[in-house]
């Protein structure tokens, strides 16, 4: 017989101005100073994460098209349901203009989930907090963060509401 798991917290409604969903933690992010390895550890939270992937979502760059030439006995003509061979405009996910692009928009997605996630007070040179995403990135990368750490801090505020059943899944699938 197997034990109820401690974590599970049945929820029996949902009450307006409840916070029920918000979820907080730490990020744990490895430096070195002087030959010496550090952890900092950095409150972070979910709360917010939602609308920016939904508004950055609508903002990512789409494909152009192009023509391209169908057999309607290929695999593609019969997934079509094509009666003869004909062009077809088709998403080309490999141009140059559109791949730049796509990475510079999940650049920009990256910064906003962790300035948005990252639950700490952002502070000008003079202790005053700094509440525009381009002063609060110019902090970040003033203070030396790399794309590695980036990376991983975004990955913790993602996984602060990822059951590590779902971790498990997900990893198994890609293999």
């Amino acid at each position: 017989m197997s034990r109820p798991d401690p974590r599970v917290n049945r929820v029996g409604s949902l009450q307006g101005g409840a916070s029920l969903f918000d979820s907080r933690g730490f990020s744990r992010v490895k430096v070195t100073r002087d030959g010496t390895e550090e952890i900092l550890e950095l409150p972070i939270r979910s709360s917010g994460i939602w609308e920016i992937m939904e508004e950055m979502s609508r903002r990512a760059p789409r494909p152009p098209f192009r023509a391209e030439w169908v057999a309607s006995d290929s695999d593609l003509g019969r997934q079509l349901g094509l009666d003869r061979d004909r062009p077809v405009l088709a998403f080309d996910t490999t141009d140059s203009d559109y791949l730049e692009r796509l990475a510079a928009h999940h650049q920009e997605v990256l910064w906003r989930v962790l300035v948005a996630g990252m639950d700490l007070p952002f502070l000008d040179g003079d202790g005053r907090e700094l509440a525009g995403l381009d002063d609060r990135r110019r902090v970040l990368r003033d203070s030396g963060l790399t794309q590695h750490q980036a990376e991983r801090i975004f990955r913790d505020i993602q996984n602060l509401t990822r059951l590590e059943e779902e971790e498990e899944d997900f990893t198994s699938a890609r293999s």
